[in-house]
């Protein structure tokens, strides 16, 4: 691991980065990203994709005055998703790019 990366234990090993594949059960756009969850069979996994840019709006317009695809996955989508674990309000959650996020 790098200076400063927070990483949690999983038995004797740490972990920084893992991987996710499962459906995505919810998803809500908010104006620093989207944010959704990801059912692997065994739970729900909370996913927080930012957008590269605070200010920007929560859908892009594509120039010809129609919005373009929302940041995150759709409800029902398949995904595999490799994200960093982070804390978030008192529970753990992955903070994804939005390179990292893939449907199937």
């Amino acid at each position: 691991t790098r200076a400063g990366d927070t990483f949690y234990m999983l038995g004797t090993r740490p972990l920084v980065k893992v991987v996710v594949v499962g459906m995505v059960v919810e998803s809500t756009e908010k104006e620093f990203g989207a944010i959704f969850g990801v059912d692997d069979g065994t739970g729900v996994v909370n996913c927080l994709m930012k957008r590269k840019s605070a200010v920007q709006e929560v859908y892009a317009y594509d120039g010809w005055g129609g919005a373009q695809e929302p940041l995150g996955p759709a409800v029902g989508d398949v995904v595999r998703v490799v994200g960093k674990v982070v804390p978030r309000r008192g529970q753990l959650q992955l903070e994804v790019s939005p390179g990292d996020c893939c449907e199937f």
